[in-house]
């Protein structure tokens, strides 16, 4: 069974904005749960510290970030620790900041090389091509 996480982190430093709904998660979590029930076990992260403790609990195959002006540099943050504790996990990457055009999403791997993949528009579909 894989073990996926799927994390649109929001910083809580002062407060979370509750209007924020993670509704891009939401659709690539229920598409790959309807795609691969028996196959998958889903974790939903709004928030760093829920995210550190399971972490800590259990090793994930799969992490997907929504990645978002508002929580860029935390999402790449995490997903560079994620990287060095667990090697052979996958980090995928999607969401409005992931650009359309193909050569500055290769700079941005290149920059970025605990980034795996990188998944521009709706992720439903690609995110779970990923699991297979």
């Amino acid at each position: 069974m894989l073990n996926i996480y799927l994390a649109d982190l929001a910083n809580d430093l002062i407060e979370i904005d509750n209007k924020s709904i993670p509704l891009g998660i939401g659709y690539v979590g229920a598409y790959c749960n309807n795609q691969y029930k028996s196959q998958t076990k889903l974790s939903f992260f709004r928030t760093l510290k829920p995210l550190l403790e399971k972490l800590e609990e259990e090793q994930p195959d799969i992490v997907g970030f929504g990645c978002y002006n508002w929580n860029y540099n935390l999402s790449r943050r995490v997903a560079s620790l994620v990287k060095d504790r667990f090697p052979r996990c996958m980090i995928v990457f999607g969401g409005a900041n992931i650009d359309i055009d193909p050569k500055y999403n290769k700079v941005f791997l290149k920059e970025n090389p605990y980034i795996d993949f990188l998944i521009y528009g709706d992720g439903e579909f690609p995110f779970a091509n990923l699991v297979c």
